[in-house]
């Protein structure tokens, strides 16, 4: 099937959601592995982040929106990319940087039916213990001496 370079599905809408403020969810059936969005992107170096902390004092609120580009270069999305919320335990979606293109690539990992959420996992699940916000999909996982 062709698409054009950036597009948003027809099948999804943004409203608010359970998990946290908005979301992203499917107005009709979504079969698995489909692209449901390719958004362009804006590029910048990584440097940008600490500089913007450094001068601001704190960590602002655009530093959770980025994705990892290659190099040093992060990405921030246009269109719903960083719309969607986050699932650990079961993400029914999820991206790939599309280096041609210089968009971010969104698509299904199962079906989804009408009125779910579309979550993605922000981070590989080996490091989701490092997330700057609390994740309630996440089962607690007791440590060693807490049997």
């Amino acid at each position: 099937r062709d698409y054009p370079n950036f597009f948003v599905s027809p099948t999804l809408e943004v409203r608010e959601s359970s998990v946290h403020g908005l979301g992203v969810f499917a107005v009709e059936r979504i079969g698995a592995h489909t692209l449901i969005e390719a958004c362009p992107v804006i590029l910048y170096h990584q440097d940008v982040n600490d500089i913007l902390n450094e001068y601001l004092g704190v960590r602002t609120t655009l530093m959770d929106y980025p994705f990892a580009w290659r190099g040093k270069i992060s990405a921030f999305s246009l269109g719903y990319g960083g719309i969607y919320n986050h699932s650990t335990e079961d993400p029914n979606a999820t991206w790939t940087c599309n280096y041609e293109n210089e968009s971010l690539d969104f698509y299904t990992r199962r079906e989804i039916l009408p009125g779910e959420e579309i979550c993605t996992r922000y981070l590989p699940k080996s490091m989701c213990d490092n997330l700057w916000f609390d994740d309630p999909s996440m089962s607690p996982v007791p440590l060693m001496g807490d049997r």
